[in-house]
């Protein structure tokens, strides 16, 4: 029998990066925070929200949004800072500033390269910063042609070798 819970699995996700950037404030200070892929706000929303039901306000100096479309009214409302509306496989993708923490959470699948971009971003890190992002399993029957889709092996190289090639700690959860 299966269980049914009214706690939508999808926001676990946003749970992990809270306890992951509170940590590192705790260590650090109020973080300047990247998030690429920020569609309409949702990591944000969920640390304003975590705060708001009884946990730790995590002190944040900055927290910055990357997308391909910027919703710019309903992001400012969110908290976010900066924006930057890219292409993030185009050669003139830049950041102008450096960051305590990266957030990617469901970007890299979408990409035909995100080897190329992880090369681009890490620069961006402060010394001792965080790049977060995971790796999706995505069943091929469900994929729209267009997409950059690996076979789960060449996906699971791409995802284990960029951390060492540019001399990232990697942490599995």
């Amino acid at each position: 029998e299966v269980k049914h819970t009214g706690y939508p699995l999808r926001l676990v996700r946003y749970w992990f990066m809270y306890h992951f950037l509170r940590e590192d404030a705790a260590r650090k200070g109020a973080l300047d925070v990247c998030e690429i892929g920020v569609d309409v706000g949702q990591m944000l929303g969920f640390m304003h929200a975590a705060a708001g039901h009884g946990g730790e306000k995590v002190p944040l100096a900055s927290w910055d949004a990357v997308d391909a479309l910027i919703r710019k009214d309903i992001l400012e409302r969110a908290g976010y800072n900066h924006f930057y509306e890219v292409d993030l496989e185009s050669a003139g993708f830049k950041l102008d500033r450096q960051y305590d923490a990266m957030i990617l959470l469901h970007v890299l699948e979408h990409l035909f390269k995100p080897e190329e971009l992880i090369a681009k971003i890490v620069p961006h890190l402060k010394p001792g910063g965080m790049l977060v992002y995971n790796k999706v399993t995505i069943n091929p029957s469900t994929v729209a042609s267009g997409l950059a889709v690996y076979p789960a092996d060449v996906e699971e190289q791409i995802v284990k070798a960029c951390p060492d090639a540019h001399g990232i700690d990697a942490l599995s959860i």
